[in-house]
């Protein structure tokens, strides 16, 4: 038997237990998440035999989604297959602002948002990001216990996360390798990303106080406009008499 046979047989048999080890997973993750679906009265849509199915409907307050997802890896060669859970939650930002890790922050950067904020919490990552219109309101708005609750997705093993909201919309989600292909794996993690949802959303007054917040810092940035005028014009001045006594030199 020629060694060419044996590599032929070698990558033939490591290709079929691919295959199987695969399908294996395909057959557990939609036994999961069909069983999820039928437990919180979600719509589930599998469209091909060998695709990942989709989650759609409402738990609790809450608009939630669960479905497959591609990214392009950073050389654009090839993609990568995640599991991605969306919360959609019910309050309304007096701002636009995004909170991402991973491969979102590329997203996050695209919606250019004028102001980045650096959270001083413990847990904070320099590489994740944070920006809105308004740092000062963001920074209002990022707690201690939601920069806790948003670093406890983004600290996920190679999981990206992205929190973006504007006025008509807040949207929570998450995107892991994992194919949660138990049912405790699924409600484990939906329970997280709901659990985190509560804390994120907005408290009785707090719009209006994240309002003031905005309305402060406009002032402060007017402020700084015209302590910025007239430190030029005081410079312009200095420039004209410095050359007014230079004129006059002998």
């Amino acid at each position: 038997m020629s060694i060419w046979l044996i590599v032929w047989l070698l990558l033939s048999v490591a290709l079929i237990g691919f295959m199987i080890w695969t399908l294996r997973i395909l057959l557990r993750q939609k036994h999961a998440w069909k069983s999820f679906a039928q437990r919180y009265k979600l719509r589930y849509t599998s469209r091909k035999f060998m695709d990942t199915p989709e989650l759609s409907g409402v738990i609790g307050d809450f608009t939630v989604s669960i479905f497959p997802s591609e990214h392009d890896t950073p050389d654009s060669r090839s993609t990568r297959k995640l599991s991605a859970i969306e919360v959609m939650l019910t309050s309304k930002m007096p701002v636009s602002g995004v909170v991402a890790s991973g491969g979102m922050i590329g997203i996050a950067k695209d919606l250019s948002l004028r102001e980045e904020h650096h959270p001083a919490y413990k847990d904070w990552n320099k590489e994740w990001i944070a920006a809105a219109d308004n740092r000062f309101v963001l920074a209002e708005y990022l707690t201690d216990e939601r920069l806790k609750a948003l670093t406890g997705l983004m600290n996920l093993k190679n999981a990206w996360m992205i929190f973006v909201f504007r006025s008509d919309m807040t949207l929570l989600r998450l995107d892991m390798p994992d194919p949660l292909e138990t049912p405790a794996k699924l409600d484990e993690m939906v329970k997280k990303m709901l659990e985190t949802a509560r804390i994120l959303e907005l408290q009785t007054g707090e719009s209006t106080r994240l309002k003031s917040a905005e309305a402060r810092s406009s002032k402060k940035e007017i402020v700084l406009d015209i302590d910025d005028k007239a430190t030029g014009d005081a410079l312009s001045l200095l420039e004209l008499e410095e050359d007014d006594r230079k004129d006059k030199e002998p």
